[in-house]
């Protein structure tokens, strides 16, 4: 009779082991951080980028007869975080047709002359997989600014971020995670 008690005593140990290892796993999993938001790419072949955005984020359809329209730029409205049903901020990438005598500070420096003074700010040149880039971040009396303007191999770009100063750091890692998915989408060359 000893024997049965020895499985039996095994069959415990083992059915008590798998249970303490899955209550692990199921706590590992839980304290994984999940995405907090579901992503979109919106790719614009007329204007040769794509990228990746929060899916609540809207695309701002600007009519071609309102003085905010530009034929070379796309926006979007950022939701705020908080309240779910309030645009807080803004999302801007403009492109234009590369020009070699333009130069990254010259470039961000266009983009910005129509934008309010910022009271502090920092700039660093950096490699994006798209090509050489400045990335400015600063903040106005009331806007966090994250301004990035990108020479690619055929375009050149301005991607902006505005959001309110109050809530500007919490979000930095998702724009930056944008910032990171942008690509130059090129045509290829046709055959002569």
């Amino acid at each position: 009779m000893l024997i049965p008690k020895r499985k039996y005593s095994l069959l415990i140990l083992l059915l008590g082991c798998s249970l303490l290892l899955s209550g692990c796993l199921s706590s590992l999993l839980s304290k994984q951080s999940p995405q907090n938001f579901n992503e979109q790419l919106y790719i614009d072949a007329r204007l040769g980028f794509a990228v990746k955005h929060p899916l609540d984020w809207q695309r701002l359809q600007i009519p071609v007869s309102s003085p905010q329209y530009r034929a070379d730029t796309v926006r979007w409205r950022i939701k705020d975080p908080e309240q779910k049903n309030h645009d807080a901020g803004e999302m801007l990438i403009r492109s234009r047709p590369a020009d070699p005598r333009v130069s990254l500070p010259d470039l961000l420096s266009s983009y910005l002359s129509s934008k309010p003074e910022l009271k502090t700010s920092q700039v660093e040149s950096f490699n994006h997989p798209s090509g050489p880039a400045l990335k400015l971040l600063g903040h106005d009396d009331k806007l966090g600014r994250l301004a990035i303007a990108l020479k690619g191999q055929k375009r050149d770009f301005i991607i902006s971020l505005e959001f309110p100063s109050d809530h500007f750091e919490e979000l930095l890692p998702i724009f930056q995670d944008i910032i990171n998915t942008f690509v130059e989408v090129v045509k290829p060359a046709t055959p002569q």
